[in-house]
C-alpha cells in the first residue's frame, strides 16, 4: 500500500478495502467480453491461485471448493497478527487442514 498511497493509515478498514478491491481486480483480470454480472462471476470462478493482496503469501481461488460447506470462501487460510504498542507485527499464516 505504501507504494500507491504512502500516507494511508494501515489500520482499521484501510487494508480490508485495499485487499478486497485489488483482489477483485486480480480475480477479474481474465474477463473477456462485456463486463456483465455473468461474465464477472465466470472470471472470478475461473481465477486460480491469485495472490491475496496484503495476504502474507496466501492465494485465493473462488471455485467453491476451498472450504467444505462454505462455497463463498475463496481461501482456507488466514493471516494472524500480534499487536504490540498499537502496531501489528509478526504476521503468521494459518492454512486450514480442511482446504480443498
Amino acid at each position: 500500500m505504501t507504494r500507491y498511497y504512502p500516507t494511508a493509515n494501515p489500520t482499521g478498514d484501510t487494508v480490508t478495502g485495499y485487499q478486497g478491491m485489488l483482489g477483485l481486480i486480480r480475480a477479474t483480470a481474465g474477463l473477456t467480453g462485456e463486463p456483465t454480472p455473468a461474465t464477472i462471476t465466470a472470471a472470478i470462478k475461473a481465477a486460480k491461485s491469485i495472490p491475496l493482496p496484503a495476504g502474507a503469501g496466501l492465494t485465493f481461488t473462488c471455485d467453491g471448493k476451498q472450504f467444505p460447506n462454505l462455497a463463498s470462501n475463496c481461501s482456507a487460510g488466514d493471516v494472524v497478527l500480534t499487536v504490540q504498542n498499537s502496531k501489528a507485527a509478526d504476521p503468521l499464516v494459518y492454512q486450514s487442514v480442511f482446504a480443498g
